[in-house]
Protein backbone atom coordinates (compact mmCIF):
# COMPACT_ATOMS: atom_id res chain seq x y z
CA UNK A 1 0.00 0.00 0.00
CA UNK A 2 1.22 3.79 -1.04
CA UNK A 3 0.47 6.38 1.49
CA UNK A 4 1.64 10.37 0.37
CA UNK A 5 1.05 13.26 2.62
CA UNK A 6 1.28 16.93 2.03
CA UNK A 7 3.44 19.20 3.82
CA UNK A 8 3.64 22.95 3.63
CA UNK A 9 7.07 24.84 3.08
CA UNK A 10 7.62 26.69 5.82
CA UNK A 11 7.99 30.81 5.62
CA UNK A 12 6.27 30.18 1.79
CA UNK A 13 3.15 27.97 1.89
CA UNK A 14 4.55 26.11 -1.36
CA UNK A 15 3.61 22.50 -0.51
CA UNK A 16 5.70 19.61 -1.06
CA UNK A 17 4.48 15.63 -1.05
CA UNK A 18 6.12 12.70 0.58
CA UNK A 19 5.51 9.51 -0.76
CA UNK A 20 5.55 6.43 1.79
CA UNK A 21 6.44 3.37 -0.44
CA UNK A 22 6.71 -0.06 1.33
CA UNK A 23 10.14 -0.29 0.88
CA UNK A 24 10.98 3.46 2.05
CA UNK A 25 10.15 6.80 1.60
CA UNK A 26 10.37 9.20 -1.63
CA UNK A 27 10.39 13.13 -0.90
CA UNK A 28 10.29 15.91 -3.54
CA UNK A 29 11.93 18.90 -1.74
CA UNK A 30 12.26 22.56 -3.71
CA UNK A 31 16.24 23.16 -4.75
CA UNK A 32 15.59 26.79 -2.44
CA UNK A 33 15.03 25.44 0.98
CA UNK A 34 17.72 25.75 4.00
CA UNK A 35 19.49 23.58 5.64
CA UNK A 36 17.64 24.21 9.01
CA UNK A 37 13.87 23.60 7.02
CA UNK A 38 15.94 20.69 5.74
CA UNK A 39 16.47 19.04 9.37
CA UNK A 40 13.01 20.05 10.19
CA UNK A 41 11.09 18.82 7.47
CA UNK A 42 12.97 15.43 8.10
CA UNK A 43 12.57 15.30 11.72
CA UNK A 44 8.45 16.27 10.55
CA UNK A 45 8.73 12.49 8.08
CA UNK A 46 10.32 10.54 10.61
CA UNK A 47 7.70 11.24 13.17
CA UNK A 48 5.11 11.02 10.12
CA UNK A 49 6.37 7.58 9.40
CA UNK A 50 6.54 6.10 13.49
CA UNK A 51 2.71 7.28 13.12
CA UNK A 52 1.22 6.22 9.69
CA UNK A 53 3.18 2.59 8.69
CA UNK A 54 1.80 1.09 12.94
CA UNK A 55 -1.69 2.11 11.13
CA UNK A 56 -1.23 1.19 8.03
CA UNK A 57 -0.11 -2.04 9.31
CA UNK A 58 -3.25 -2.03 11.92
CA UNK A 59 -6.03 -1.50 9.16
CA UNK A 60 -4.39 -4.22 6.21
CA UNK A 61 -4.27 -6.84 9.41
CA UNK A 62 -7.39 -6.24 10.86
CA UNK A 63 -9.25 -6.67 7.07
CA UNK A 64 -6.96 -9.64 6.12
CA UNK A 65 -8.28 -12.27 8.70
CA UNK A 66 -10.15 -12.82 11.75
CA UNK A 67 -10.46 -10.43 15.12
CA UNK A 68 -7.63 -10.79 16.72
CA UNK A 69 -9.77 -12.18 19.79
CA UNK A 70 -10.35 -15.38 17.67
CA UNK A 71 -10.24 -18.54 19.19
CA UNK A 72 -9.79 -21.69 17.56
CA UNK A 73 -10.53 -25.46 18.44
CA UNK A 74 -9.10 -28.54 16.53
CA UNK A 75 -10.89 -31.49 17.21
CA UNK A 76 -9.75 -34.61 15.67
CA UNK A 77 -11.11 -37.89 16.62
CA UNK A 78 -9.04 -40.91 18.06
CA UNK A 79 -10.27 -44.25 16.59
CA UNK A 80 -8.26 -46.30 19.36
CA UNK A 81 -9.84 -44.42 22.26
CA UNK A 82 -13.56 -43.47 20.58
CA UNK A 83 -12.89 -39.48 21.82
CA UNK A 84 -11.70 -36.57 20.13
CA UNK A 85 -8.42 -34.62 21.02
CA UNK A 86 -9.00 -31.13 21.21
CA UNK A 87 -6.56 -28.53 21.30
CA UNK A 88 -7.89 -25.10 22.11
CA UNK A 89 -6.33 -21.85 21.49
CA UNK A 90 -7.84 -18.66 23.10
CA UNK A 91 -6.62 -15.14 23.52
CA UNK A 92 -4.97 -14.50 26.57
CA UNK A 93 -6.07 -10.91 27.51
CA UNK A 94 -8.87 -11.38 26.47
CA UNK A 95 -10.05 -15.00 28.52
CA UNK A 96 -8.27 -13.18 31.62
CA UNK A 97 -10.91 -10.54 31.43
CA UNK A 98 -13.92 -12.79 31.07
CA UNK A 99 -12.82 -14.74 33.74
CA UNK A 100 -12.52 -11.71 35.72
CA UNK A 101 -15.60 -10.82 34.83
CA UNK A 102 -17.45 -13.82 35.65
CA UNK A 103 -16.13 -14.37 39.14
CA UNK A 104 -15.69 -10.96 40.50
CA UNK A 105 -11.82 -10.42 41.00
CA UNK A 106 -8.79 -10.06 38.72
CA UNK A 107 -7.43 -13.46 37.66
CA UNK A 108 -4.61 -13.80 35.56
CA UNK A 109 -3.88 -17.46 33.97
CA UNK A 110 -0.44 -17.37 34.45
CA UNK A 111 -0.45 -16.34 37.99
CA UNK A 112 -3.31 -17.71 39.69
CA UNK A 113 -2.95 -20.90 41.56
CA UNK A 114 -6.06 -21.98 40.63
CA UNK A 115 -5.65 -21.64 37.00
CA UNK A 116 -6.12 -25.03 35.47
CA UNK A 117 -9.68 -25.37 37.39
CA UNK A 118 -10.96 -22.01 36.29
CA UNK A 119 -10.22 -22.33 32.53
CA UNK A 120 -11.71 -26.15 33.24
CA UNK A 121 -15.06 -24.88 34.46
CA UNK A 122 -15.28 -22.00 32.24
CA UNK A 123 -14.80 -24.75 28.52
CA UNK A 124 -16.95 -26.93 30.14
CA UNK A 125 -20.00 -24.02 30.65
CA UNK A 126 -18.91 -22.85 26.97
CA UNK A 127 -18.03 -25.81 24.90
CA UNK A 128 -20.36 -28.83 24.24
CA UNK A 129 -20.55 -31.96 21.32
CA UNK A 130 -23.78 -33.72 21.38
CA UNK A 131 -25.25 -36.02 18.50
CA UNK A 132 -27.54 -38.62 17.54
CA UNK A 133 -28.30 -40.97 20.69
CA UNK A 134 -25.68 -39.24 22.28
CA UNK A 135 -26.99 -36.40 24.32
CA UNK A 136 -23.94 -36.33 26.67
CA UNK A 137 -20.34 -35.44 26.59
CA UNK A 138 -17.30 -35.86 29.12
CA UNK A 139 -14.62 -33.28 29.45
CA UNK A 140 -11.29 -35.06 30.15
CA UNK A 141 -8.49 -32.16 30.91
CA UNK A 142 -4.85 -33.23 29.68
CA UNK A 143 -3.35 -30.01 30.51
CA UNK A 144 -2.82 -26.17 29.55
CA UNK A 145 -0.02 -23.98 28.06
CA UNK A 146 0.85 -19.90 28.01
CA UNK A 147 2.74 -18.37 25.42
CA UNK A 148 3.42 -14.39 25.11
CA UNK A 149 -0.58 -13.87 23.37
CA UNK A 150 -2.71 -16.88 23.69
CA UNK A 151 -4.05 -19.54 26.06
CA UNK A 152 -3.52 -23.17 25.01
CA UNK A 153 -6.18 -25.92 26.60
CA UNK A 154 -5.67 -29.39 25.47
CA UNK A 155 -8.40 -31.95 26.66
CA UNK A 156 -10.70 -34.98 25.41
CA UNK A 157 -13.96 -35.36 24.72
CA UNK A 158 -15.90 -38.52 25.33
CA UNK A 159 -19.03 -38.92 23.87
CA UNK A 160 -21.94 -40.92 26.05
CA UNK A 161 -25.67 -42.31 25.60
CA UNK A 162 -27.98 -42.54 28.01
CA UNK A 163 -29.74 -46.44 28.02
CA UNK A 164 -33.28 -46.77 27.98
CA UNK A 165 -34.60 -46.09 31.41
CA UNK A 166 -32.46 -42.89 31.11
CA UNK A 167 -30.38 -43.33 34.52
CA UNK A 168 -26.90 -44.39 33.88
CA UNK A 169 -24.33 -42.77 31.07
CA UNK A 170 -22.78 -45.41 28.92
CA UNK A 171 -19.80 -44.50 27.08
CA UNK A 172 -19.66 -45.17 23.35
CA UNK A 173 -17.48 -47.68 22.57
CA UNK A 174 -13.55 -47.25 20.81
CA UNK A 175 -11.90 -48.73 18.30
CA UNK A 176 -15.12 -47.40 15.82
CA UNK A 177 -15.44 -44.65 13.54
CA UNK A 178 -16.72 -41.02 14.61
CA UNK A 179 -20.44 -40.78 14.63
CA UNK A 180 -22.30 -39.66 11.80
CA UNK A 181 -23.71 -36.87 13.17
CA UNK A 182 -22.59 -34.15 15.92
CA UNK A 183 -23.74 -31.09 16.87
CA UNK A 184 -21.28 -28.66 18.21
CA UNK A 185 -21.85 -25.84 20.58
CA UNK A 186 -19.04 -23.10 21.24
CA UNK A 187 -19.83 -19.75 22.61
CA UNK A 188 -16.36 -18.69 23.83
CA UNK A 189 -16.21 -15.04 24.63
CA UNK A 190 -19.32 -14.16 23.02
CA UNK A 191 -21.41 -12.49 26.06
CA UNK A 192 -18.42 -9.72 26.40
CA UNK A 193 -17.12 -9.51 22.73
CA UNK A 194 -19.36 -8.05 19.89
CA UNK A 195 -18.38 -9.76 16.64
CA UNK A 196 -16.53 -12.15 18.66
CA UNK A 197 -15.51 -15.66 15.96
CA UNK A 198 -14.89 -19.51 17.25
CA UNK A 199 -13.30 -21.88 14.73
CA UNK A 200 -14.04 -25.14 14.69
CA UNK A 201 -11.83 -27.96 13.06
CA UNK A 202 -12.89 -30.83 12.76
CA UNK A 203 -10.54 -33.91 12.00
CA UNK A 204 -11.55 -37.92 10.92
CA UNK A 205 -8.45 -39.12 9.26
CA UNK A 206 -7.62 -37.49 6.41
CA UNK A 207 -10.91 -35.76 6.27
CA UNK A 208 -11.36 -32.37 8.10
CA UNK A 209 -13.82 -29.17 7.62
CA UNK A 210 -13.90 -25.68 9.69
CA UNK A 211 -16.66 -23.96 10.32
CA UNK A 212 -16.64 -20.27 11.87
CA UNK A 213 -18.66 -19.61 14.45
CA UNK A 214 -20.19 -16.08 15.93
CA UNK A 215 -22.33 -14.32 18.68
CA UNK A 216 -25.71 -15.07 16.85
CA UNK A 217 -24.46 -18.41 15.44
CA UNK A 218 -22.94 -20.63 18.19
CA UNK A 219 -23.32 -24.43 17.17
CA UNK A 220 -23.13 -26.27 13.97
CA UNK A 221 -24.19 -30.04 13.08
CA UNK A 222 -20.65 -32.07 11.10
CA UNK A 223 -21.77 -35.02 9.01
CA UNK A 224 -19.66 -37.95 8.42
CA UNK A 225 -19.81 -40.49 6.11
CA UNK A 226 -16.65 -42.10 7.60
CA UNK A 227 -14.28 -41.11 4.45
CA UNK A 228 -16.90 -41.71 1.39
CA UNK A 229 -17.02 -37.87 1.22
CA UNK A 230 -15.42 -34.77 2.85
CA UNK A 231 -16.84 -33.91 6.43
CA UNK A 232 -20.27 -31.55 5.98
CA UNK A 233 -20.74 -29.15 8.58
CA UNK A 234 -23.89 -26.40 8.42
CA UNK A 235 -25.16 -23.90 10.65
CA UNK A 236 -27.88 -25.17 12.58
CA UNK A 237 -31.78 -23.91 12.27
Amino acid sequence: MIQSVRIPEPGTGVEITVVFWPWGTFLTCPARWNRAALVSVSVLIRSLILLVIPMIVTIESAGAGHPFHSTFTEMEWNRASGRFEVALQLPGLQIDDELSRLHQRRINLETAADSERLLQEYIKSRFSVTGKGLDQCRLHWVGMEIDARNVWAYFEVELSSRDVQGTSVIPTEPHHSMPEELTIECRFLVDSLPGQVNMITLIDGPHRATTQLTSDQTGCTAVDDHGLEPIKVRELD
